[in-house]
């Protein structure tokens, strides 16, 4: 079971739960990711919904990781291609627009879009923006069907 649960993960992590060499404090990490996972279930968020909320979360971790390096004027460029990768693919997004993304913006005058680069220090804190965006849309959510499991007469 919680090897089962643990799918939807990076690989690396999704090792250190199993094998317990994941520094935690108190249970461990996998006991409480199983009391959340039991949470979840009881608001209606079990199967493929689950494995999407475990892709969306381990993708906010695994943006955490992405470097830029610093370009030719003012502009930079993803570090660690495989980070990106992998974020991008937890997310179901295109590996390429993700970083064009985090390492430019779009500026629209007069109704037209001009795209500027981002140096290495704007692509982080775009990084950081885009994290806590989806984060916060994710949490949203969550609350969301909470309060439709709370508000449902024949769920009790």
């Amino acid at each position: 079971r919680d090897v089962e649960r643990s799918r939807g993960l990076g690989d690396v992590y999704k090792r250190q739960v199993i094998h317990g060499t994941l520094k935690t404090n108190g249970m461990g990490l996998l006991a409480e990711w199983n009391d959340l996972q039991d949470g979840l279930a009881t608001v209606g968020v079990k199967g493929e919904l689950l494995g999407s909320l475990e892709r969306i979360l381990a993708a906010i971790i695994i943006l955490g990781d992405v470097k830029f390096n610093s370009l030719a004027h003012d502009s930079s460029s993803v570090a660690n291609k495989d980070i990106i990768q992998n974020a991008a693919n937890m997310l179901a997004v295109d590996a390429d627009m993700l970083e064009k993304v985090l390492t430019s913006q779009d500026i629209v005058i007069a109704g037209e879009t001009t795209v500027k680069s981002l140096d290495s220090r704007h692509a982080s804190a775009n990084r950081d923006s885009l994290a806590k965006m989806i984060y916060a849309n994710l949490f949203a959510w969550i609350f969301k069907m909470c309060n439709e499991f709370l508000t449902d007469t024949q769920a009790a």
